[in-house]
């Protein structure tokens, strides 16, 4: 996060503060990372990795694959700040930068497949379906974030008050709060679709198809 206040020279009443300060200028990024792959990491390894928090849900034995993602929420934004008649100010935001997605995928495959056998291509391709699910749920939530931050920060972009910093700090505060409810909210929709291919039966589908 980087926060840059700037300051503007002036008086206004309190009634025109909304008007004398403009809209925010609000840009998006959408990440997504170079997705790596390993296969020298024995399944304990990929046992870990599960537990720790990945796509998949334990099926009570051992992991043949895990794709382990790491989701990334943050923003940079620049204040600008008005100085009323009345001795209180007015700040907004001016500019800011919203980027989501996920900073980091690796998939792995459990090194007792040996590349080129069946078996490992078979995990490998299921997966490669969970990296398509991250990147499609991406996709379909990018739309949905942008309209809901957007709408955030135009409701809150100007704040009255004597306390620069404290002003300062309720809009990051808002700002990180609404940032959290969203990527709550992509981890659900995440889960939700891995979920649907993790599951025993099909399990049992791709260790039978070799």
């Amino acid at each position: 996060m980087i926060v840059v206040l700037l300051f503007a020279a002036g008086s206004a009443s309190a009634a025109s503060c909304k008007g004398k300060i403009k809209s925010s200028t609000i840009a998006y990024e959408k990440r997504w990372p170079v997705v790596t792959y390993n296969n020298d990491k024995p399944t304990k390894y990929l046992d870990n990795l599960d537990r720790k928090r990945s796509h998949s849900r334990s099926n009570g034995s051992s992991r043949a694959g895990v794709t382990q993602r790491k989701s990334h929420f943050a923003y940079e934004m620049r204040l600008t700040s008005l100085r009323l008649s009345d001795g209180s100010s007015c700040m907004g935001i001016k500019k800011i930068k919203l980027s989501y997605g996920f900073d980091k995928m690796k998939v792995y495959v459990a090194n007792k497949y040996k590349k080129q056998t069946c078996q490992y291509k078979a995990i490998l391709k299921h997966e490669n379906t969970h990296v398509k699910i991250n990147e499609d749920i991406l996709e379909e939530f990018s739309k949905q974030f942008r309209k809901n931050m957007k709408s955030k920060i135009d409701g809150m972009n100007v704040q009255r008050g004597r306390h620069l910093k404290k002003m300062k700090r309720q809009i990051g505060r808002e700002i990180s709060v609404k940032l959290k409810s969203q990527s709550e909210l992509f981890q659900k929709m995440l889960d939700k679709e891995h979920s649907k291919i993790d599951t025993p039966e099909n399990y049992k589908k791709i260790h039978g198809s070799c």
